[in-house]
């Protein structure tokens, strides 16, 4: 999130959009993506959405049965 803020922060400064890049270590598109959301959702915006993830193979319910046979 620090480098999200950092890119907002630095074009509010006027600079270009290369140089952004180059003092950051990322690339064009990630500036956009950046800036995009921050215009259209402010600082909320900014925030990492990590994905759900894959749906697990065995269910909460049936998870402590399975760990009694183990042991």
């Amino acid at each position: 999130m620090r480098e999200r803020c950092q890119a907002v922060l630095i074009t509010a400064r006027s600079r270009p959009q290369q140089q952004i890049v180059e003092d950051l270590g990322t690339t064009p598109r990630n500036i956009q993506r950046f800036l995009a959301r921050y215009r259209a959702e402010g600082l909320e915006g900014l925030k990492i959405q990590w994905a759900p993830g894959k749906t697990p193979l065995i269910s909460e319910d049936l998870a402590p049965t399975i760990l009694d046979w183990k042991r």
